[in-house]
């Protein structure tokens, strides 16, 4: 159960950073008045406390470091979410770092085999 809720809890990190950066692209001013009216700040904003919650479970129900340990998955999710919805390049620094951060996940996860329930 704590991996789907920290897989979910990642999910909604990363669907509150992509809501925030629509917001901040829709945006024609940013006066507080027109982000508070924003959709897509307002939705970021749920995303973020969709993940607090979510985030709170994972911590109580798995370690620590097995917990923290995927949230590194973050960073490869976003930077594929950038590219695909809002057309960035993925330049080679970027797979390379992806693929350590990638590696990095998997080597602490085979080291734990399985602590996260």
């Amino acid at each position: 159960m704590s991996a789907v809720v920290i897989s979910v809890s990642i999910l909604l990190h990363v669907a509150a950073s992509i809501l925030l950066k629509s917001g901040a692209m829709s945006l024609r001013a940013y006066t507080p008045l027109d982000i508070l009216k924003n959709p897509y700040y307002l939705s970021a904003l749920l995303a973020f406390g969709g993940q607090a919650v979510t985030w709170q479970y994972a911590l109580r129900t798995s370690g620590l470091g097995e917990a923290y340990m995927w949230t590194a998955a973050y960073y490869p999710l976003l930077l594929a979410a950038s590219a695909l919805l809002f057309s960035e390049r993925i330049t080679v620094p970027n797979l390379l770092g992806t693929c350590v951060i990638i590696a990095g996940i998997l080597l602490l996860a085979d080291s734990k085999k399985g602590v996260v329930k």
